[in-house]
Protein backbone atom coordinates (compact mmCIF):
# COMPACT_ATOMS: atom_id res chain seq x y z
CA UNK A 1 0.00 0.00 0.00
CA UNK A 2 1.73 3.19 -0.38
CA UNK A 3 2.51 5.50 1.86
CA UNK A 4 3.73 8.79 2.35
CA UNK A 5 5.76 10.46 5.49
CA UNK A 6 4.42 14.11 6.70
CA UNK A 7 6.43 15.45 9.57
CA UNK A 8 3.79 18.07 10.57
CA UNK A 9 0.38 20.17 9.82
CA UNK A 10 2.63 22.72 9.20
CA UNK A 11 4.16 21.13 6.38
CA UNK A 12 1.42 20.30 4.70
CA UNK A 13 -0.50 23.79 5.10
CA UNK A 14 2.67 25.81 3.77
CA UNK A 15 3.54 23.68 0.91
CA UNK A 16 0.31 25.49 -0.16
CA UNK A 17 -1.24 21.62 -1.76
CA UNK A 18 -4.00 21.67 0.94
CA UNK A 19 -5.97 24.49 2.84
CA UNK A 20 -7.61 23.30 6.39
CA UNK A 21 -11.19 24.58 7.51
CA UNK A 22 -12.98 25.12 10.36
CA UNK A 23 -13.96 21.68 11.25
CA UNK A 24 -17.58 21.43 12.27
CA UNK A 25 -18.42 17.76 12.54
CA UNK A 26 -22.47 16.61 12.12
CA UNK A 27 -23.84 14.27 14.21
CA UNK A 28 -22.61 11.09 11.93
CA UNK A 29 -19.31 12.85 12.02
CA UNK A 30 -18.99 12.86 15.56
CA UNK A 31 -20.49 9.42 16.10
CA UNK A 32 -17.80 8.21 13.58
CA UNK A 33 -14.99 9.90 15.72
CA UNK A 34 -16.40 8.69 18.78
CA UNK A 35 -16.40 5.26 17.51
CA UNK A 36 -12.72 5.14 16.36
CA UNK A 37 -11.63 7.03 19.93
CA UNK A 38 -13.46 3.71 21.68
CA UNK A 39 -11.16 1.42 19.82
CA UNK A 40 -7.84 3.22 19.61
CA UNK A 41 -7.46 5.62 22.72
CA UNK A 42 -4.89 8.12 22.12
CA UNK A 43 -5.43 11.61 21.08
CA UNK A 44 -7.41 11.94 18.00
CA UNK A 45 -7.43 15.00 15.75
CA UNK A 46 -9.40 15.81 12.29
CA UNK A 47 -10.12 18.74 9.96
CA UNK A 48 -11.68 18.74 6.33
CA UNK A 49 -9.31 20.13 3.40
CA UNK A 50 -8.88 21.17 0.00
CA UNK A 51 -6.64 20.19 -2.30
CA UNK A 52 -5.31 23.46 -4.35
CA UNK A 53 -2.90 22.29 -6.83
CA UNK A 54 -2.15 19.03 -9.07
CA UNK A 55 -4.09 16.63 -10.53
CA UNK A 56 -6.53 16.57 -7.47
CA UNK A 57 -6.92 20.07 -7.52
CA UNK A 58 -10.29 20.88 -5.70
CA UNK A 59 -10.30 17.38 -4.12
CA UNK A 60 -12.06 17.48 -0.39
CA UNK A 61 -10.74 15.29 1.66
CA UNK A 62 -11.22 14.70 5.70
CA UNK A 63 -8.36 13.94 7.28
CA UNK A 64 -8.19 12.31 10.66
CA UNK A 65 -4.86 11.94 12.86
CA UNK A 66 -4.08 9.91 15.76
CA UNK A 67 -1.02 9.96 18.17
CA UNK A 68 -0.38 8.34 21.70
CA UNK A 69 -2.35 5.26 21.26
CA UNK A 70 -1.54 2.09 23.33
CA UNK A 71 -3.28 -0.20 20.93
CA UNK A 72 -0.97 0.85 17.75
CA UNK A 73 2.10 -1.30 19.29
CA UNK A 74 -0.13 -4.62 18.36
CA UNK A 75 0.84 -3.14 14.78
CA UNK A 76 4.28 -2.70 14.72
CA UNK A 77 4.63 -5.09 11.84
CA UNK A 78 0.89 -4.28 9.79
CA UNK A 79 1.09 -0.60 10.63
CA UNK A 80 -1.52 -0.33 7.18
CA UNK A 81 -4.23 -2.07 9.26
CA UNK A 82 -5.19 0.78 12.20
CA UNK A 83 -5.58 3.53 8.90
CA UNK A 84 -7.42 1.51 6.80
CA UNK A 85 -9.56 0.99 9.88
CA UNK A 86 -10.13 3.97 10.43
CA UNK A 87 -10.93 4.99 7.36
CA UNK A 88 -13.52 2.76 6.88
CA UNK A 89 -15.56 2.88 9.97
CA UNK A 90 -15.73 6.48 9.89
CA UNK A 91 -17.09 5.93 5.66
CA UNK A 92 -19.61 3.57 6.71
CA UNK A 93 -20.92 5.50 9.98
CA UNK A 94 -21.51 8.99 7.86
CA UNK A 95 -24.49 9.86 5.69
CA UNK A 96 -24.81 9.00 2.28
CA UNK A 97 -24.76 12.38 1.74
CA UNK A 98 -21.91 13.54 4.19
CA UNK A 99 -19.63 10.37 1.82
CA UNK A 100 -20.48 12.40 -1.16
CA UNK A 101 -18.88 15.64 0.42
CA UNK A 102 -15.27 13.79 0.45
CA UNK A 103 -13.06 12.91 -2.40
CA UNK A 104 -10.58 11.31 -0.33
CA UNK A 105 -10.29 9.97 3.61
CA UNK A 106 -6.66 11.03 5.13
CA UNK A 107 -5.48 9.05 8.12
CA UNK A 108 -2.03 10.19 9.48
CA UNK A 109 -0.96 7.76 12.27
CA UNK A 110 1.92 7.96 14.70
CA UNK A 111 3.97 4.99 15.57
CA UNK A 112 6.18 6.24 18.60
CA UNK A 113 7.48 8.68 16.50
CA UNK A 114 7.46 7.19 13.25
CA UNK A 115 4.73 9.29 11.71
CA UNK A 116 3.08 7.89 8.67
CA UNK A 117 -0.53 9.32 6.44
CA UNK A 118 -2.41 7.39 4.61
CA UNK A 119 -4.58 7.77 1.94
CA UNK A 120 -8.09 6.39 1.07
CA UNK A 121 -10.59 7.25 -1.68
CA UNK A 122 -14.18 7.21 -1.65
CA UNK A 123 -14.32 4.73 -4.45
CA UNK A 124 -12.24 2.08 -2.79
CA UNK A 125 -13.78 2.60 0.99
CA UNK A 126 -17.51 2.07 -0.78
CA UNK A 127 -16.49 -1.19 -2.13
CA UNK A 128 -15.14 -2.10 0.96
CA UNK A 129 -18.87 -1.23 2.52
CA UNK A 130 -20.33 -3.20 -0.24
CA UNK A 131 -18.32 -6.39 0.96
CA UNK A 132 -19.10 -5.49 4.46
CA UNK A 133 -22.29 -8.20 4.13
CA UNK A 134 -20.49 -10.90 2.39
CA UNK A 135 -17.79 -10.61 5.41
CA UNK A 136 -20.36 -10.57 8.26
CA UNK A 137 -21.95 -13.97 6.75
CA UNK A 138 -18.52 -15.56 6.33
CA UNK A 139 -17.70 -14.90 10.01
CA UNK A 140 -21.17 -16.06 11.33
CA UNK A 141 -20.53 -19.26 9.27
CA UNK A 142 -17.13 -19.64 11.04
CA UNK A 143 -18.64 -18.23 14.75
CA UNK A 144 -21.46 -21.20 14.05
CA UNK A 145 -19.02 -23.70 12.65
CA UNK A 146 -21.38 -24.29 10.04
CA UNK A 147 -18.72 -25.90 7.69
CA UNK A 148 -21.46 -26.95 4.91
CA UNK A 149 -23.00 -23.82 4.38
CA UNK A 150 -18.75 -22.21 4.34
CA UNK A 151 -17.58 -24.74 1.94
CA UNK A 152 -19.99 -24.00 -0.31
CA UNK A 153 -19.63 -20.66 -0.07
CA UNK A 154 -15.86 -20.22 -0.35
CA UNK A 155 -15.44 -19.60 -4.91
CA UNK A 156 -12.20 -21.09 -5.47
CA UNK A 157 -10.49 -18.80 -7.63
CA UNK A 158 -7.85 -20.43 -10.52
CA UNK A 159 -5.40 -18.04 -9.54
CA UNK A 160 -5.72 -18.78 -5.96
CA UNK A 161 -5.96 -22.42 -5.30
CA UNK A 162 -5.94 -24.40 -1.86
CA UNK A 163 -7.23 -27.48 -0.15
CA UNK A 164 -10.23 -26.42 1.14
CA UNK A 165 -10.77 -29.50 3.44
CA UNK A 166 -7.37 -28.82 4.74
CA UNK A 167 -8.41 -25.39 5.75
CA UNK A 168 -11.28 -26.86 7.29
CA UNK A 169 -9.38 -29.29 9.03
CA UNK A 170 -7.19 -26.96 10.42
CA UNK A 171 -10.34 -24.14 11.32
CA UNK A 172 -12.08 -27.51 13.54
CA UNK A 173 -8.36 -28.19 14.86
CA UNK A 174 -8.34 -24.20 16.21
CA UNK A 175 -11.66 -25.10 17.81
CA UNK A 176 -11.10 -27.63 19.41
CA UNK A 177 -7.60 -25.92 21.05
CA UNK A 178 -8.29 -22.45 21.55
CA UNK A 179 -11.95 -22.85 22.58
CA UNK A 180 -15.13 -21.45 21.09
CA UNK A 181 -15.44 -18.02 19.79
CA UNK A 182 -16.53 -15.36 21.45
CA UNK A 183 -16.18 -12.19 19.70
CA UNK A 184 -14.64 -11.00 15.93
CA UNK A 185 -12.77 -7.83 15.35
CA UNK A 186 -11.97 -6.43 12.24
CA UNK A 187 -8.48 -4.99 11.95
CA UNK A 188 -8.19 -3.59 8.73
CA UNK A 189 -8.20 -4.27 4.69
CA UNK A 190 -5.60 -4.33 1.74
CA UNK A 191 -6.49 -3.89 -2.05
CA UNK A 192 -4.21 -6.33 -4.67
CA UNK A 193 -4.02 -6.53 -7.72
CA UNK A 194 -2.55 -9.05 -10.35
CA UNK A 195 -1.85 -7.45 -13.32
CA UNK A 196 -0.85 -10.33 -15.51
CA UNK A 197 -4.32 -11.52 -15.08
CA UNK A 198 -6.05 -7.99 -14.75
CA UNK A 199 -7.72 -9.50 -10.81
CA UNK A 200 -8.51 -6.90 -8.16
CA UNK A 201 -9.14 -8.49 -4.87
CA UNK A 202 -9.63 -7.46 -1.77
CA UNK A 203 -8.15 -8.44 2.00
CA UNK A 204 -10.09 -8.26 5.03
CA UNK A 205 -8.05 -8.69 8.53
CA UNK A 206 -9.41 -9.52 11.91
CA UNK A 207 -9.14 -12.05 14.73
CA UNK A 208 -11.28 -14.19 16.79
CA UNK A 209 -11.40 -13.26 20.46
CA UNK A 210 -11.70 -17.37 22.00
CA UNK A 211 -11.77 -18.98 25.70
CA UNK A 212 -8.49 -19.39 25.61
CA UNK A 213 -6.67 -18.52 22.83
CA UNK A 214 -7.12 -16.01 20.12
CA UNK A 215 -6.55 -16.57 16.49
CA UNK A 216 -6.57 -14.38 13.57
CA UNK A 217 -7.97 -14.82 9.81
CA UNK A 218 -8.24 -13.30 6.86
CA UNK A 219 -10.83 -13.44 3.97
CA UNK A 220 -10.32 -12.70 0.46
CA UNK A 221 -12.97 -11.03 -1.70
CA UNK A 222 -13.23 -10.49 -5.12
CA UNK A 223 -14.80 -6.97 -5.20
CA UNK A 224 -16.88 -7.31 -8.78
CA UNK A 225 -18.64 -10.61 -7.88
CA UNK A 226 -18.57 -10.58 -3.99
CA UNK A 227 -17.21 -14.01 -4.15
CA UNK A 228 -15.08 -15.08 -1.36
CA UNK A 229 -12.27 -16.99 -3.14
CA UNK A 230 -9.81 -17.78 0.07
CA UNK A 231 -9.78 -17.86 3.88
CA UNK A 232 -6.46 -17.75 5.55
CA UNK A 233 -6.55 -19.23 9.30
CA UNK A 234 -4.05 -18.88 12.48
CA UNK A 235 -3.17 -22.63 13.78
Amino acid sequence: MKFVCVFSLFIIVCSCNTTPSQVNLSANEKVAIDSIASIYGGNISYYKGVTLIGNDKNSHFFQINLDESSVLPDFNEFKYLPPSNIASIFYSLISQKEKEEYNKYKISVNYAGDLKEYEYSREKLSTIVNCAQKTKFIIKLLKDENYSILKSSINIHPLFKFDLDILLRGIKRVNENYGQIKNSTITGFTFHNVEDHDFNFIKIYGFFEREKQNNLFSIFIDPKTKNVFKIEYEW
